[in-house]
């Protein structure tokens, strides 16, 4: 298994991968949700079929969130939560 950390605010180039893992602080939660790039930059890099598990978020930001992230394509997996913190597993099919 091979890693690659990238800086999505430097707007990097992300090699394709099977499975994406995004912490969104608030500065990357910005960039995630803003109509050119964020997420665009992710799913671009993501293989077909692959994952991508986003966390770092409150609550209130996940209909933002997937609603970016349905518009390109993605699927809720499955949402999870630990005290205020938030997980969500999405799939490109």
């Amino acid at each position: 298994m091979e890693y690659t950390e990238v800086d999505i605010r430097l707007k990097e180039v992300i090699p394709y991968a099977d499975i994406l893992a995004a912490r969104l602080n608030e500065i990357e939660f910005e960039s995630y949700t803003e109509d050119e790039g964020g997420v665009k930059a992710y799913v671009g890099a993501m293989n077909n079929p692959s994952e991508i598990l986003l966390s770092g978020f409150l609550k209130e930001d996940i209909p933002l969130i997937l609603e970016k992230s349905e518009q390109l394509g993605l699927e809720l997996v499955v949402s999870k939560h630990k005290n205020k913190w938030q997980m969500l597993h999405l799939k490109r099919a």
